[in-house]
């Protein structure tokens, strides 16, 4: 453990603006969320629960997006974006004091664009995933085809 700084007080202030701006972002895109807090994450979860934006308290640098229960994605294979954790969740990263992203770089309107683009990118990907997923394959036409038949 180490001692509190006098960075403490606007470390924490600037956390809770990063929360406001996530909930922000979330209504504006169609999609508001209800706060969520446990012991190690703060954010928010969305569309009945099933998908989560905040951070976890050990990494205060990552805004984290998941789904729960990706395990309904199936078997997926090797995935482009993102990763599978605790065989559960898919989860997705996005490193705010990353150079290239220049997050505390940008006003606070390109802070909630870089967050909402971040937000629309997973939820475009998990869409094409849940897409790809629903189409059948190796299905029998002629059992299709009996099925089709039945009253």
């Amino acid at each position: 453990m180490r001692a509190i700084s006098r960075k403490m007080a606007d470390g924490v202030k600037d956390f809770m603006q990063l929360q406001t701006m996530i909930g922000e972002v979330l209504a504006a895109s169609g999609h508001p969320g209800r706060q969520s807090a446990t012991p190690d994450r703060y954010g928010y979860d969305f569309d009945d629960a099933r998908f989560f934006m905040g951070v976890y308290l050990q990494k205060p640098n990552i805004i984290v997006f998941e789904m729960h229960q990706a395990f309904m994605l199936g078997n997926i294979g090797a995935l482009a974006k993102g990763e599978i954790r605790d065989g559960s969740r898919w989860v997705r990263e996005l490193d705010i004091q990353s150079p290239d992203l220049d997050f505390f770089g940008r006003n606070r309107f390109g802070q909630m664009a870089c967050i909402d683009r971040f937000l629309s990118e997973n939820l475009r990907y998990i869409s094409k995933l849940e897409r790809s997923i629903a189409k059948p394959r190796n299905i029998d036409i002629d059992i299709l085809r009996e099925f089709d038949r039945d009253p």
